[in-house]
């Protein structure tokens, strides 16, 4: 650089400067890209790993609707009157866990529902 004039030096270490921080911010822009990339598979991963753990508790919580139901239908043999049939209705649930522990399950459910990993993200 020492045979060259201070104008035109100034000039080439700009030009230098310039690119060495295009260079950087490309560099670091494709880092974060890689990074949220990794995030998002992992994301997707754990998502899938609780639908899988999700799949017993959505059995139960079928299993005990379809019991909820069978006492509260009024044409089955047994149906009894309609005090009766809310009581084995409500035996049914108590038996399966409790209301709250029934309400909580449906809600950890409907919280994954769908592919709705951005809040793993």
């Amino acid at each position: 650089l020492s045979r060259y004039a201070p104008v035109k030096r100034l000039v080439l270490v700009a030009c230098l400067v310039h690119t060495a921080r295009m260079r950087a911010r490309d560099d670091l822009a494709q880092m974060l890209c890689k990074r949220i990339a990794v995030i998002t598979k992992k994301a997707k991963h754990e998502l899938e790993e609780i639908r899988q753990r999700q799949q017993a508790v959505n059995e139960h919580l079928i299993g005990t609707y379809r019991g909820v139901l069978e006492h509260l239908d009024p044409d089955a043999p047994e149906a009894g009157g309609e005090a009766e049939r809310a009581r084995r209705a409500a035996a049914t649930v108590e038996a399966a866990g409790g209301f709250a522990a029934q309400v909580a399950d449906i809600e950890e459910v409907s919280a994954f529902h769908g592919d709705n990993y951005e809040v793993l993200v």
